[in-house]
């Protein structure tokens, strides 16, 4: 490639970049409001009735998560076809006027619709992951295989890549950890340090702009000393040593100081994300991100089931408090989840490719999504 390619690439690329770092900002934002709200929304329905809304609300997360796992194949192949772009905006419209429906929920029903759309169109961020990662001319785009566009199907590209087994089973834990946020983060804050929906917005806003930095300033220069493979490691370190200190913090003042200590968590997605762009045909790297959703979508209907039923099997009256209660189970639960994904990425990674990220990989911000 001449000087005057680069010349024209470069500018494209950042471009590329913000208007992705912008849209994931925006979604993620949107995603972290309702958060701490849904819950009492859903309670404000059926007047307070916490053992009725309990199960409503697991139902909700169950549809969306359903949803998010057979759309995001399906959106990952339409981009590999019709590009990146066209994809994102036309789930970023179908987002606003999702949150515009729920806004103005008359019924549960009508919630109930919102966040079935809501499942679909949240699919979209693992398309815009694979963005940043592209690098594929139009001629050069697989065709549109609806074969392909399934759950199932695309699950299958996993068996025909090495490596890409253990790289994916990586992701579905650190998925199922992340459930934890959703599933019990309101309930747990609530019934540990009586907090109200301001002061849990607000500590999952903390969660997001320590995680955000950590991404932005970190991931390279960790990469650039450590490698990807030592950039993987390190983070799930830091994972599995925050979420141990949210159950043994006693006090929201500690609780709040192990937040930090869980962001560098973060910095192992993007090497991750690297690692696994250049284990597959560039053409089909869109259809990975949508596998990557699928799982994601996996983890989605586990992780309420998993984490509420843990929470409330130790809180009194659960079935595993005898005498004595232990509301914090859920995070030390996330805790041994990533350390297993650690365990496993020590296997997938070793011997493998380990340098910094190639022009083609991904670099750089790309936010969680919880």
């Amino acid at each position: 490639m001449d000087a005057s390619s680069l010349s024209v690439l470069l500018p494209g690329r950042c471009a590329a970049v913000a208007f992705i770092f912008v849209t994931v900002m925006l979604d993620v934002l949107a995603l972290g409001i309702i958060a701490p709200v849904l819950p009492k929304l859903v309670l404000g329905f059926l007047h307070g009735e916490t053992g009725r809304g309990t199960i409503i609300f697991g139902t909700f997360g169950l549809i969306w998560a359903g949803m998010q796992f057979f759309s995001a194949p399906v959106l990952g192949a339409l981009s590999d076809r019709f590009g990146r772009r066209p994809v994102i905006l036309i789930s970023n419209f179908s987002l606003g006027a999702d949150y515009v429906l729920m806004a103005l929920a008359p019924s549960l029903r009508w919630l109930f619709v919102g966040r079935m759309i809501s499942g679909i169109t949240a699919a979209s961020i693992p398309t815009a992951m694979a963005y940043i990662a592209d690098v594929t001319p139009p001629e050069r785009r697989s065709a549109l295989a609806w074969r392909r566009a399934n759950p199932v199907a695309a699950l299958a590209i996993r068996r025909s890549r090495p490596g890409l087994n253990g790289l994916a089973a990586f992701n579905f834990l650190c998925y199922l950890a992340h459930e934890v946020y959703p599933s019990v983060f309101v309930i747990y804050t609530g019934y540990r340090f009586h907090w109200d929906e301001s002061t849990v917005g607000w500590t999952l806003c903390g969660v997001r702009v320590c995680t955000a930095l950590t991404q932005a300033l970190l991931t390279r220069p960790a990469v650039v000393h450590l490698g990807e493979r030592g950039t993987i490691l390190t983070g799930l370190g830091f994972g599995v040593l925050g979420f141990a200190l949210y159950e043994l913090a006693g006090s929201p003042r500690w609780f709040w100081e192990a937040i930090p200590l869980i962001a560098p968590w973060g910095i192992a997605n993007p090497a991750i994300q690297s690692l696994l762009s250049r284990r597959v045909d560039p053409a089909e790297r869109g259809l990975l991100q949508g596998v990557l959703g699928s799982l994601c979508g996996i983890s989605g209907p586990l992780g309420p089931m998993l984490f509420t039923g843990t929470f409330a099997a130790f809180i009194p009256g659960g079935a595993a408090a005898r005498g004595w209660t232990l509301p914090g189970a859920p995070f030390l639960l996330s805790s041994g989840l990533i350390f297993a994904a650690l365990l496993r990425s020590v296997r997938a990674t070793h011997g493998g490719p380990d340098a910094a990220p190639s022009a083609d990989a991904p670099s750089g911000f790309i936010p969680e999504v919880s």
